[in-house]
C-alpha cells in the first residue's frame, strides 16, 4: 500500500511540475507576444515622428527661394586637396540649382563635389527622396554598402561601390544645401578630408 501511495505521489508531483512548465511556457509566450506588439507600436511611433519631421523640414524648404547658378558655382573651389578643378557644371533646369565640380588627379583617381540647393518645391522633394529617406539605414552586399554615419557633428550617408572603388559622403549643410563628395580610388579618408576643407561659411553669404 505504501508503495502504491508513493507511486501516486510521484505521479502527482510530475503532473504538477508538468502543469507548471506548461503554464510557464504559456506565460512566456504571452510576454513575448506583448513584447512584439510593443516593439511594433514603438516602431510605428518612430515612423510617425520621422514623417512629421520630414514634413516640417520640407515645408521650411519650400518657402525658400532657390539660388542662382552663379551663386552656387562660387561655392565650388578652384583647387581641392591641392588638385586643380578640371571641370564644372551648374544648372537649374530641374527646378532647383545644382553645382558639380571634378578634380582629376590622374586617369584613375579623382574627387567630385556636388551641391544641391534644396530650396523651393522641387528642391524640397529632392531632399526628401535623396537624403531624408536614406537616414537610419544600413545596406550591404558583395558590391558595396550604404549606411548612415556621423560627420562633422551631423548625420551623413556613406556609400561605397566596389566595382570602381568609389566612396561617397552625403550630408546637409546650412539647413538647405545637400553636399556630396565622391572619390574614385582615393579612399574614404581623402573624401572626408575634401569634405572638411570646403568653405561652409561662404554658404551663409550666398544669395
Amino acid at each position: 500500500m505504501r508503495k502504491l501511495i508513493l507511486i501516486f505521489a510521484a505521479a502527482f508531483m510530475l503532473a504538477a511540475c508538468g502543469g507548471g512548465t506548461a503554464d510557464k511556457k504559456a506565460d512566456e509566450a504571452k510576454a513575448e507576444e506583448k513584447s512584439d506588439a510593443g516593439s511594433i507600436a514603438g516602431g510605428l511611433s518612430e515612423l510617425a515622428k520621422a514623417a512629421e519631421s520630414m514634413g516640417d523640414k520640407t515645408e521650411e524648404l519650400k518657402k525658400l527661394t532657390p539660388l542662382s547658378t552663379d551663386a552656387l558655382k562660387s561655392f565650388l573651389p578652384e583647387t581641392l586637396l591641392g588638385v586643380k578643378r578640371s571641370r564644372f557644371n551648374v544648372a537649374n533646369n530641374m527646378g532647383f540649382a545644382v553645382g558639380e565640380a571634378t578634380y582629376k588627379k590622374d586617369d584613375t583617381t579623382d574627387l567630385k563635389v556636388m551641391i544641391y540647393d534644396c530650396a523651393g518645391e522641387a528642391g524640397a522633394a529632392f531632399y526628401g527622396m535623396n537624403f531624408f529617406m536614406r537616414m537610419n539605414m544600413q545596406q550591404e552586399s558583395e558590391d558595396g554598402y550604404t549606411k548612415t554615419t556621423e560627420f562633422m557633428g551631423s548625420k551623413a550617408v556613406e556609400n561605397y561601390k566596389k566595382y570602381n572603388n568609389q566612396y561617397q559622403l552625403t550630408f546637409l549643410s546650412g539647413e538647405r544645401f545637400l553636399i556630396s563628395v565622391e572619390g574614385d580610388n582615393t579612399g574614404l579618408d581623402a573624401v572626408k578630408d575634401a569634405a572638411k576643407s570646403l568653405d561652409y561659411d561662404k554658404l551663409k553669404t550666398l544669395k
